[in-house]
């Protein structure tokens, strides 16, 4: 690199725009069509507010590379292309980085860089036909596993876009040539990490799950289970599919259990609140006092066909738990996520009842009020405590009109 593009990446480094534009103004005048001082220049020129100036600079520099002979100044190489690459995205032009990139990949074909910077500035800009051709062109010239993913991904997101369903037969027969390694999960010890592996299985799973082949997505999920190698993203997965297939009941328990393995999990305790309401049974209203939970047996003593009044059950039973922090002989996150997950469930409840038609209750409405008064006096001292409840304070801010009684406890 020459001492005076070394000056204008300083320059650039330590934000002094107008000194770049100054040292860039200068070499042009030597060297009028060097490519990688345009887009310095370009660069310098968004960086000063002046948009417009930077996008002709880009769009100039990348049509005379289009015809400038390899190796000469104009040409663009890799460290052009990312330097204009950083303007137009700055600037919101995401057509103009596909278009750029294709005709690079016009002038190197066989550029396996090129066709990646390609292939993913089409799915940025939304072609996922375009981003298939290519993939499906360079896995055809390079016969490389992962391009191979690239086609179908590139599928799929075709499909979830509102492209023809029949696409998704192509991409299960594509997968036939990618195989999972289920050889490396019949040895007698856990298979190691492979993320390879994993993403391969999460296309397959993907693939069934838009064809509505739940049950079948399922049993791959527990025959490949050794490649998941988080319980909690096993679980969740299992959560997903039982959902779609329709098994609430299954789905349910699997939040469950993933609730018990992970009480300081916020993301747990809201699936499980979210799910429990999907497959709620009617049960009369209880104004006994509400039992004692201090022990996990209590829970399961207490438990009743109503899933909505078992997930109270649990959450009120990890209220009370004592915490086991690390450094602090305390503040685990237990306590506060059971009450996040109790707030989950009121405002299901709520949410379940205007769904209905229903006008709220006022009881319902005092219920949740109750559960907040709980949670600002056990961490008002905490600064996460506003945040905690700024999406059930704003429950209240809406106003609701008290009519019929939907209660959980």
């Amino acid at each position: 690199m020459s001492a005076k593009l070394k000056g204008i990446y300083d320059a650039l480094d330590h934000a002094n725009c107008k000194s770049a534009l100054k040292l860039c103004s200068g070499f042009l005048q030597k060297l009028p069509g060097h490519a990688l001082c345009r887009a310095l220049h370009a660069v310098a020129l968004e960086r000063s507010g002046r948009r417009d100036e930077a996008l002709q600079f880009c769009h100039e520099t990348v049509a005379a590379g289009a015809t400038a002979e390899v190796g000469s100044p104009a040409s663009l190489d890799d460290t052009c292309l990312s330097t204009l690459q950083v303007v137009f995205r700055r600037c919101r032009d995401q057509s103009a980085i596909t278009q750029m990139y294709e005709a690079a990949l016009a002038r190197e074909p066989d550029s396996e860089e090129f066709a990646a910077c390609l292939f993913f500035a089409a799915l940025r800009e939304g072609d996922f036909t375009k981003a298939q051709q290519v993939a499906t062109k360079v896995y055809r010239m390079l016969n490389k596993p992962h391009l191979l993913r690239w086609v179908i991904t590139s599928i799929l997101l075709q499909v979830r876009a509102g492209g023809p369903g029949k696409a998704l037969d192509l991409a299960a027969m594509t997968l036939q040539k990618a195989p999972i390694n289920m050889e490396a999960l019949k040895l007698d010890e856990p298979a190691p990490f492979n993320r390879g592996e994993l993403y391969l299985l999460l296309l397959h799973l993907s693939t069934l799950q838009m064809q509505h082949k739940q049950v079948k997505a399922l049993e791959l999920l527990e025959a490949c289970k050794g490649l998941v190698k988080l319980p909690s993203d096993l679980t969740a997965l299992r959560v997903q599919l039982f959902g779609e297939g329709g098994q609430l009941a299954e789905a349910v328990q699997e939040a469950r259990r993933q609730v018990l393995s992970s009480p300081g999990s916020c993301g747990a305790v809201q699936d499980y609140a979210r799910l429990v309401f999907d497959c709620r049974l009617s049960r009369p209203s209880n104004s006994s006092p509400f039992p004692s939970v201090s022990s996990l047996e209590e829970v399961e003593q207490h438990r009743t066909k109503d899933e909505v009044w078992n997930a109270l059950l649990l959450f009120r039973h990890f209220q009370q738990v004592k915490e086991t922090g690390i450094s602090s002989g305390g503040c685990s996150g237990v306590n506060r996520v059971a009450f996040i997950g109790e707030l989950e469930l009121r405002r299901a409840g709520l949410a379940a009842s205007e769904l209905k038609g229903n006008a709220t209750s006022a009881a319902d409405v005092a219920d949740l009020v109750g559960t907040m008064e709980a949670f600002v006096l056990r961490f008002g001292s905490r600064c996460h405590c506003f945040f905690d409840l700024k999406p059930f304070l704003c429950l209240l801010q809406a106003g609701f009109r008290p009519h019929s009684h939907f209660n959980i406890n």
